[in-house]
């Protein structure tokens, strides 16, 4: 579209002036010059614009009804041109994000203030769920996961860790078999998050050997880690979550931590917390402003 706005602005000259060198003396160019871009307007549009002779030129029937609505169209095209080149300096409009919803809880909820306050001509739309979004599709911009990319036509920027952390309430515990060893597990009441579990099992591995934990028989299974955490201060069982939600909780003694030199998980061992979004998206202001935003100001306990 804007590729079109020097082709309209020519056709505007030329028509008010009735002539091709009276219109290229107005806007300094070359008679050729100007000829050539009505010509290419004309083959944009497969319409004759103007009825020319030796000595006159004048508007076709329809040149009428482009010059009719060309006043309109340049200045559409120009404001256009203008906030584009304006969302370079400073980022407006709207941005679209996805975020898990325990993490934007604990995490993104205290930030936003001061992002809203450092952009204040930027719209934010936040999306809180679990579930694993299509950007493209789903219009989004960036998408905060904790996980691996997956997808190759995306680009990701690691925010932090996303390491895991094995735990149970004191009163759990104190009613149950200690835990020394990956196949006590199997004995206890398991709290299992679905949508990080897809093979049904935990896994946990220390000095090149991996354990995995059946999950099967969990007494609560839950798409809700905040339910699955609280269920777990409540003694009904234990749960592996990352340490970024769990560790003020292990801290304060609410919850012991199981197993610590072990790695755990309940996918892989490569997770990280990343910053996602479209190729196309990493050229646009307003998204490169709010991926420095959260890889500055985001400190995650990993």
């Amino acid at each position: 579209m804007l590729d079109k706005l020097p082709n309209l602005r020519s056709f505007m000259a030329v028509a008010e002036a009735n002539s091709f060198a009276k219109a290229a003396r107005k806007l300094n160019m070359a008679n050729s010059s100007v000829s050539r871009q009505i010509a290419q307007l004309e083959s944009q549009l497969n319409v004759s614009l103007f009825t020319r002779t030796t000595r006159h030129v004048q508007l076709s029937p329809a040149g009428e009804i482009l010059y009719g609505r060309a006043s309109g169209l340049i200045m559409e095209m120009e404001n256009l041109a203008a906030e584009l080149s304006a969302d370079n300096v400073s980022p407006h409009g709207t941005l679209k994000v996805s975020v898990p919803w325990w993490f934007s809880q604990l995490h993104l909820a205290p930030l936003l203030p001061e992002f809203l306050a450092m952009y204040p001509d930027l719209r934010v739309v936040m999306q809180c769920d679990d579930g694993m979004t299509k950007l493209v599709e789903e219009g989004v911009d960036v998408a905060v996961r904790l996980s691996r990319l997956k997808d190759s036509n995306l680009i990701a920027r690691r925010l932090g860790p996303h390491s895991f952390a094995m735990a149970a309430s004191p009163e759990y515990l104190a009613r149950h078999a200690r835990v020394t060893k990956p196949e006590d597990l199997r004995e206890h009441a398991m709290l299992s998050f679905n949508f990080s579990t897809p093979y049904h099992s935990w896994t946990l591995r220390k000095q090149g050997r991996s354990y995995r934990i059946p999950l099967k028989d969990s007494v609560l299974t839950s798409n809700n880690a905040d339910i699955l955490r609280q269920c777990a201060l409540d003694g009904a069982g234990i749960i592996i979550q990352p340490v970024w939600g769990i560790k003020s909780e292990i801290e304060s003694g609410s919850l012991i931590q199981l197993l610590p030199d072990f790695e755990v998980t309940s996918t892989t061992f490569d997770n990280g917390i990343f910053a996602v979004y479209s190729k196309e998206s990493k050229a646009v202001n307003r998204v490169k402003v709010f991926v420095d935003f959260l890889a500055e100001r985001l400190k995650v306990a990993g």
